[in-house]
């Protein structure tokens, strides 16, 4: 059976020092270098159609022009990708935490904001009150609405509500 051949290299190939060098004792290819620290080893920059990366990849600069998708799905603006174990997803940027201050009244005990429970601290004219589910604890934050203070509010405080958002 006959094998038809275009393009031979054996024992190595050089068009150019400045243009491609095939070693085949250390079997790396190196475009632009005479000296290829890998595989294929290109200086300068890469354009491509499509391309298919398997494997770990290093890179220093990675610039996209366009959109990034990960299997099907394609990440919107003010999303990230968050490694899952065994793959990554998207993931929205969130702030950190958000504050809501209000000016208390007279025998105030219930704040309303939205959290996750032991994800919050409330202050009383900038003193953290203390945290459940200590058993001095001085506020209930249960049902993800609502915090109640267990002292009424003498009227005129400043209660502020920290709530802290997974990352």
């Amino acid at each position: 059976m006959a094998i038809q051949k275009n393009f031979v290299v054996k024992n190595g190939f050089e068009a150019s020092t400045n243009l491609i060098l095939a070693d085949a004792d250390t079997r790396r290819v190196g475009i632009a270098t005479t000296n290829p620290r890998y595989t294929l080893h290109v200086n300068g920059g890469i354009g491509a159609t499509s391309s298919n990366v398997t494997g770990i990849s290093t890179v220093n600069n990675f610039v996209v022009n366009g959109t990034i998708s990960i299997g099907s799905t394609t990440g919107t603006e003010d999303q990230y990708l968050a490694s899952v174990g065994t793959g990554v997803t998207w993931k929205s940027v969130v702030v950190p935490r958000t504050s809501t201050v209000y000016a208390a009244g007279v025998g105030s005990t219930a704040f309303s904001a939205t959290y996750e429970t032991g994800l919050i601290d409330v202050y009383v004219n900038g003193v953290r009150l203390v945290p459940p589910p200590s058993g001095l604890a001085e506020f209930t934050a249960s049902n993800g609405s609502i915090v109640f203070l267990n002292d009424p509010c003498f009227g005129g405080e400043i209660v502020e509500l920290v709530v802290y958002n997974q990352l």
